[in-house]
């Protein structure tokens, strides 16, 4: 049996920032290029937000997650990070190594290109 595409949107990724950049005192001085300030982000920052949503939404954003790594280039994942107004620094290096390190660290080793065709809206 086929299975229905999957919706995502580019828009939707913002999302997956949570409330982090209202929370701008706390995070000023985090720094995503080291473990323990990355840790800090992904475990208080991000994830509690994201498990406060529906179902039907974390499933959408994650998506859309999967679908910005396999499709977006670099250029998107740096205007997506920087575009979020959020209050750290984008981390030194490889863009693309960054979302899937933040990947795994929110979802495990679930990162699987082979998906069937997704929707793309906005």
């Amino acid at each position: 049996m086929a299975q229905r595409p999957i919706s995502v949107n580019r828009n939707w990724l913002p999302n997956l920032w949570g409330f982090v950049a209202a929370d701008e005192g706390k995070w000023l001085g985090v720094n995503l290029n080291n473990d323990q300030g990355f840790r800090a982000f992904v475990d208080e920052g991000l994830v509690p937000p994201f498990e406060a949503l529906p179902f039907r939404q974390q499933h959408r954003l994650k998506e859309t997650f999967r679908f910005a790594l396999t499709q977006f280039d670099d250029d998107e994942l740096v205007y997506a990070f920087e575009s979020s107004q959020l209050p750290l620094a984008r981390p030194h290096g490889d863009v693309r190594a960054f979302y899937v390190r933040l990947w795994h660290a929110m979802f495990g080793s679930d990162l699987h290109f082979h998906r069937p065709p997704a929707i793309c809206r906005g």
